[in-house]
């Protein structure tokens, strides 16, 4: 579709693009199946695939934490997170319960939102 760029800034005509993600965003919400799943944990992708509920420590994670291990250059512990493909935690610690901590609230401010607003969804 050939559409005029006048009409494209002024809002007027939508590319085809656009329109398509917004017909393909609309058709999923309103898909009772897809609806149903919203919210279980089970069903948030993350990274390559892997879901929220199989995340667990690797068995030399020292801390224990997903997100806190031991920089031994630096003799410190350090908390980190990514959110939508940003660090958003990257921060040293001279005690491991600090680093823990710091991961905690950026868990709290960044991921329990999304989470939330999952369940509030499937809910509907």
């Amino acid at each position: 579709m050939v559409v005029d760029s006048y009409r494209l800034r002024k809002g007027i005509t939508k590319s085809c693009g656009c329109l398509r993600a917004d017909v393909s965003r609309k058709n999923i919400f309103e898909n009772p199946k897809t609806r149903k799943n919203m919210g279980r944990s089970d069903n948030l992708p993350l990274y390559q695939g892997t879901s929220v509920d199989r995340l667990k420590p690797n068995s030399r994670n020292r801390s224990g934490v997903i997100g806190v291990s031991f920089d031994r250059c630096s003799q410190k512990w350090v908390a980190r997170l990514m959110y939508r493909g940003r660090l958003v935690l990257n921060q040293q610690f001279a005690d491991m319960d600090d680093a823990i901590l710091a991961r905690k609230q950026a868990e709290q401010r960044y991921v329990m939102p999304v989470l939330e607003e999952y369940a509030n969804q499937s809910a509907e």
